[in-house]
């Protein structure tokens, strides 16, 4: 697991089975796809970096900040080749993110990884400021929509990885 040098409160023991429970939510949804640990970052197709808190973003209400990012790198065909997911400890101004807010955080993002976008429905865990904190069955049915007779390669995720950093 990538983590900011100063460390990021909750995620430096528990981090690792933080990540690993959340790549079973996903593959456990038997997609053509899965998220696998990568034995070192250079084979990883997907790194998550926890880092302290994102900047204030102009984009956002007053009260909104951004608790997570994933950014995705595309072959010729559209394919997903690379994500780097981002997942914040606190808020802009130093508030830390609820240990549940943070892991529902990392599910959303690691479902952008996988090539989800988000839905319209406030409820899903796909949504862009999601209150669900775990897979729903409209995010289920989203996933398997996007996979639907797609043969897709198996993503390995670089977190809680032995030398990993």
């Amino acid at each position: 697991m990538d983590v900011e040098a100063d460390g990021v409160e909750g995620w430096g023991r528990s981090g690792a089975s933080r990540v690993r429970r959340a790549i079973e939510r996903w593959n456990a949804l038997s997609l053509p796809v899965a998220l696998d640990v990568a034995t070192a970052r250079q084979t990883a197709e997907v790194t998550v970096s926890v880092i302290q808190r994102f900047p204030p973003d102009k984009h956002l209400n007053a009260d909104e900040y951004r608790a997570g990012l994933t950014t995705l790198t595309y072959d010729s065909t559209g394919q997903i080749t690379r994500a780097r997911v981002f997942i914040a400890g606190s808020t802009p101004y130093g508030m830390r993110y609820p240990v549940i807010d943070q892991e529902a955080t990392l599910l959303h993002e690691l479902g952008h990884a996988l090539g989800l976008p988000h839905v319209s429905n406030p409820f899903a865990l796909m949504y862009s400021r999601p209150r669900a904190t775990s897979i729903t069955p409209v995010d289920a049915v989203l996933a398997k929509s996007v996979y639907l007779e797609k043969a897709c390669p198996r993503f390995q995720l670089a977190a809680g990885s032995p030398g990993a950093r």
